[in-house]
């Protein structure tokens, strides 16, 4: 199953410009090869493309032909199924993402396919809450490409890295990032996209251990750098925007973080819609941000909403929902909360 590959591992001119992070350039490539083969793999390089693009509807149609003209391909139609499932789970539909991708792993024969597949259910496990199944998944994945020098490895221990970050253990996530960074610098170069992810997260890492003065620079040049990449629209700039406001919003400044985060809601909204729990994360800190400004009627008006969508989406017994819950409280009771927590995380 396709990852992030090094130049060398990639096969034709597409998949070498996919793999250096040449997007725009591997998306015109894409096109071209599809124009004149129409075959089941050129719709699913394209449609990991889109996906990486933020292009998600496109994806999504990618996939769908790739699997239907597979044929006997069992290898492609497993793929498609796989990142159609991951795509349920970009968008919010976690349950049915769980179902997708646990008979997809029924289906898999190969490790590395099954590797695959666990680290994606380790993703969908964390973003449900669901920390130690997320562990679980990500360790065996890795136990399953035990000495292989294989792509997955680094965004492996990217994953792990996220995980602590979600637990409130920076301390603990921060030797999984600095390996996730030497192992992709290693084998995909300085200038690459997966790179600039990584030390995004690691910056998350050092924020969250107070070291703000090395964290903030880091989400700046993320910033920068996926903007160049992708465009401004994109859920990699939104997560960089929404956690240089925490940074902002720890150094006091307060109009500046209502900026970003407003910002970051924006970008939010526009990619999934109102009511998704990755902008409720956004809405959280906004309602936080409000509370610390003494403005309790706006930061009530947040957090409600905020709870509101985390409750419909990922039920009241979800970390961050219990979290919102207890900001809420908070406001209510007189006694704010530091305005950082839950924050958007980079998905891989």
């Amino acid at each position: 199953m396709r990852g992030s590959v090094a130049e060398s591992d990639a096969v034709t001119p597409t998949e070498r410009l996919l793999a250096a992070g040449r997007l725009r350039e591997a998306r015109t490539s894409a096109l071209r090869a599809l124009r004149t083969t129409g075959s089941a793999d050129a719709h699913l390089v394209l449609g990991e493309i889109e996906e990486a693009m933020g292009s998600l509807q496109t994806a999504e149609r990618c996939y769908r032909r790739a699997g239907s003209l597979a044929g006997h391909d069992a290898r492609i139609r497993l793929e498609a199924e796989v990142r159609s499932a991951n795509l349920l789970r970009i968008r919010g539909r976690y349950r049915a993402s769980e179902r997708r991708l646990k008979r997809c792993l029924m289906r898999a024969k190969e490790g590395a396919d099954v590797a695959a597949i666990r680290n994606f259910l380790g993703i969908l496990y964390k973003y449900m809450g669901r920390f130690s199944e997320a562990g679980r998944q990500y360790r065996s994945a890795l136990r399953l490409l035990r000495g292989r020098a294989h792509p997955l490895r680094g965004s492996l221990y990217h994953n792990l890295a996220g995980l602590e970050h979600a637990r409130g253990n920076p301390r603990r996530g921060e030797p999984y990032a600095r390996r996730s960074v030497e192992i992709h610098l290693r084998e995909l170069g300085p200038k690459h996209p997966v790179v600039a992810a990584d030390l995004a997260a690691l910056a998350s890492l050092l924020q969250d251990q107070g070291n703000l003065d090395e964290a903030e620079p880091m989400f700046r040049r993320a910033i920068a750098f996926f903007r160049r990449t992708y465009g401004p629209i994109h859920y990699e700039v939104a997560v960089n925007l929404n956690n240089l406001a925490a940074v902002q919003a720890e150094r006091n400044q307060i109009g500046e973080a209502d900026r970003l985060y407003r910002r970051t809601l924006a970008i939010k909204e526009r990619i999934f819609g109102r009511r998704h729990p990755d902008v409720a994360i956004t809405l959280n800190n906004l309602g936080l941000l409000y509370a610390s400004r003494g403005r309790a009627d706006e930061s009530r008006e947040f957090l409600r909403r905020a709870l509101d969508i985390f409750a419909r989406t990922l039920g009241r017994n979800h970390p961050n929902a219990r979290a919102c819950l207890a900001n809420l409280a908070s406001i209510d009771s007189g006694r704010a909360r530091s305005p950082n927590s839950p924050r958007s995380t980079a998905r891989r």
